[in-house]
């Protein structure tokens, strides 16, 4: 949610002012040619069929200056299967320029500029602590006594609050060196080369599980090298700080009380299919030069939103007091250390 300038309503990001400067935006880049759209029937054109194949098609050919590099696949030769037709190294597998170069960046900061205290042009993948959705949680059953379920947490803290080279836990998660894995280099500063899995004795076999079940998802320092290094520039200078887009409000559990959001969903249910048809006429108009001005029927367009529901979402849910203000969760790095 973003409080809108002319109005002061908290509304969401469709009927914004920043998206309507990001529509003009995104058509004006589309017009000088940095962006490519597809072409009818583009379907049948990509390795599998889907848009993405698509992409990752194009960019692996080298011949195109501006692209995503995905943190969660950049140079992972442990996950060939999909991270070979990720760039950089789709790049360097399959256009023939092993040497080819890359210079990583953060997100574009889009048409705002980069004006004072001006969030660049992306989010977290996370915007909470806590976060609703029973993928998010892990669930206990209620035949679990208080004695266990301390027993669990002081488990999950003392994996991640202890050094990584800790001897018991290492040997947990990363499992025994010379065995599971090799280092590139001196051990605890440098990667790991995870052994093969063939290629490990039966006796040292690891089925896996345990450690992961009590795994933040923290960054890997001991990754394959180019992950190491990469996280140690993203991480310690703490680009989501700075490159993220920050909501002054956002819709979940966390935030808004449950009765609300079942009358939300009530209303929405009643109206919300006529604010998205349209939403969907006002984006498409525009993209496809049906709207000669964007700033002057932008005012058009809010007035529509809220004569069709926008204004009692706004008016009961979104200016609502009970509806708290989001708060940017402490995002000060802090890894585990070396003991």
């Amino acid at each position: 949610m973003y409080e809108d300038k002319a109005t002061g309503d908290i509304v969401p990001w469709y009927a914004f002012s920043g998206y309507r400067d990001y529509m003009a935006w995104a058509v004006d880049m589309r017009d000088k040619g940095y962006i490519r759209t597809l072409p009818e029937g583009y379907e049948s054109l990509a390795p599998q069929g889907s848009w993405y194949d698509n992409l990752l098609a194009n960019w692996m050919t080298g011949k195109i200056g501006y692209f995503f590099a995905d943190r969660q696949y950049i140079c992972r030769p442990d996950f060939p299967e999909y991270s070979d037709r990720q760039p950089p190294q789709s790049i360097w597998l399959n256009s023939g320029d092993e040497d080819a170069t890359f210079v990583t960046w953060p997100a574009l900061s889009g048409p705002q500029g980069t004006e004072p205290n001006n969030k660049w042009g992306t989010r977290r993948y996370n915007m909470d602590a806590f976060a609703s959705g029973k993928f998010r949680t892990w669930l206990v059953g209620a035949t679990v006594s208080d004695e266990k379920l301390a027993r669990v947490l002081t488990m999950w803290n003392d994996l991640n609050s202890t050094p990584m080279d800790d001897e018991f836990w290492a040997k947990i998660r990363f499992g025994i060196a010379g065995v599971h894995y090799t280092w590139v280099g001196e051990p605890w500063k440098s990667s790991r080369n995870v052994t093969d899995a063939t290629k490990i004795p039966p006796h040292y076999a690891r089925y896996g599980g345990f450690a992961a079940l009590f795994n933040t998802g923290a960054p890997s320092l001991i990754g394959n090298e180019f992950t190491a290094l990469y996280t140690n520039i993203l991480y310690p200078e703490e680009w989501y700080k700075y490159y993220c887009i920050e909501p002054i409000k956002y819709w979940s559990s966390t935030y808004v009380p449950n009765d609300m959001m079942k009358a939300f969903t009530e209303d929405w249910n009643k109206f919300g299919a006529d604010i998205n048809a349209l939403h969907a006429d006002f984006r498409d108009r525009h993209w496809n030069g049906q709207i000669a001005n964007i700033n002057t029927e932008w005012e058009q367009y809010i007035n529509q939103l809220y004569e069709a529901g926008l204004e009692k979402l706004v008016d009961d849910y979104y200016n609502n007091d009970l509806f708290m203000p989001y708060k940017t969760p402490d995002l000060s790095y802090t890894p585990i250390s070396l003991g």
